[in-house]
């Protein structure tokens, strides 16, 4: 995600919830619209150059621990798509 961005996105997700944290309001729109044998999609694979050229590092574990959490929880069936963190050859 290229730098500056993610400073309004969270300004603009916390004006929207403000009424409780914005992980406490995504977990609640989850629980709403999900449906047990729902597909979702856990991206992950975000980079800024140059100090990250390949895609990060803590998303892959995080999106993995994400979906499994939306499958044993609410039964979904998660989707991990994201970026090669390893230079190709």
């Amino acid at each position: 995600m290229p730098q500056g961005v993610l400073k309004p996105l969270y300004e603009a997700a916390r004006r929207a919830c403000a009424s409780m944290p914005v992980t406490m309001a995504a977990a609640k729109g989850l629980i709403t619209n999900l449906k047990a044998g729902d597909t979702v999609f856990v991206m992950t694979g975000a980079s800024v150059q140059p100090t990250l050229p390949y895609g990060e590092s803590d998303g892959p574990p995080g999106a993995a621990m994400l979906a499994r959490i939306l499958h044993k929880g609410l039964g979904a069936v998660p989707v991990v798509c994201g970026r090669s963190i390893v230079p190709r050859q």
